[in-house]
């Protein structure tokens, strides 16, 4: 964890070294690729909303634009949380005592932070919805698979059901109105390309890349020249690729082509859980095992296997 901690310290600096060399806090991009800790990313949000009093929402959109696991709902949800949205009146503020002591010393921003954290207002509410019920594949309709950086196990959605056309539908140039960075965009069309291969692999069937930004105009024009009444893609709540897919479910059906997105059984019985923290969906975990009938490891297994 310190050297995780440490090494991406390395590569986005925020503030003073011990030595002075920086005199105002700065932000640098190194360039190389390299992970950085859940710890870290908690400082940076604390440092830009609180210390800079920087907006969230940009700091937010530049994780996505830059971290290859920049996820639209887990990133803009860690931010609205750091910032005191997510938890009404609660905020992560960043100490200088636990930033010195997990980089050893390394980075100290003695008499640079914020020393309070107000919580961020704003004037909306996000009321709990309950899940829609979950859309159901018939195995006899003329359908195709829509690949989507959402979710890149296509080949596990379907059970029986076979395709008669699979399309890939990259969205990674929507993350943002600034451009993507070139790691976040490899990173995502390498994953799609991946997912692409097993799913040629496992159903024996040629897929073929949208190639238009307009996915209405794609995803009409594809169904239409490969006979489908039906595109399936995986279930998808927020996020660029749900937005797409929502601006083009009217001109699919102007052209009698259904649009389904299917949810996996454990995305519907574990999300009801996720309404307040993880601590809440941890304490369900044992059950959703149960109901999803996958067997916990035998206490002494993991022990003789190591």
């Amino acid at each position: 964890m310190l050297d995780d901690k440490r090494d991406c310290l390395g590569s986005i600096v925020l503030f003073r070294r011990r030595a002075g060399t920086t005199r105002n806090p700065v932000i640098s991009i190194s360039g190389r690729r390299t992970m950085l800790h859940n710890h870290a990313r908690m400082w940076f949000a604390s440092i830009w909303v609180f210390t800079l009093n920087l907006p969230w929402q940009l700091g937010a959109v530049f994780f996505l634009r830059h971290l290859v696991d920049g996820d639209p709902a887990s990133n803009t949800l860690g931010w609205r949380w750091g910032c005191g949205l997510h938890t009404k009146g609660k905020t992560y503020l960043a100490r200088v005592s636990n930033i010195t002591s997990y980089t050893d010393n390394r980075f100290d921003p003695g008499g640079q932070l914020a020393v309070s954290a107000a919580p961020v207002q704003e004037n909306a509410e996000h009321p709990l919805v309950p899940l829609p019920a979950p859309q159901i594949l018939n195995p006899g309709l003329r359908f195709g698979l829509a690949i989507t950086e959402e979710d890149c196990s296509p080949e596990s959605l379907l059970g029986d059901a076979k395709p008669r056309s699979v399309i890939v539908m990259p969205a990674v140039e929507r993350l943002s109105p600034l451009p993507t960075s070139q790691i976040v965009r490899e990173f995502t069309l390498g994953a799609l390309l991946d997912a692409a291969s097993r799913v040629e692999e496992h159903f024996s069937i040629g897929v073929e890349q949208a190639q238009t930004e307009d996915w209405a105009e794609a995803l009409v024009e594809w169904a239409l020249n490969t006979g489908l009444n039906t595109i399936v893609t995986g279930y998808m709540p927020v996020g660029p690729a749900a937005d797409r897919f929502a601006t083009a479910r009217d001109a699919l059906g102007n052209r009698g082509i259904r649009l389904l997105q299917i949810r996996r059984h454990y995305d519907s019985v574990s999300w009801p859980h996720a309404s307040k923290g993880y601590f809440k969906l941890k304490a369900q975990i044992p059950q959703l095992l149960l109901r999803l009938e996958i067997p916990r490891r035998a206490a002494g297994s993991s022990r003789a296997a190591g």
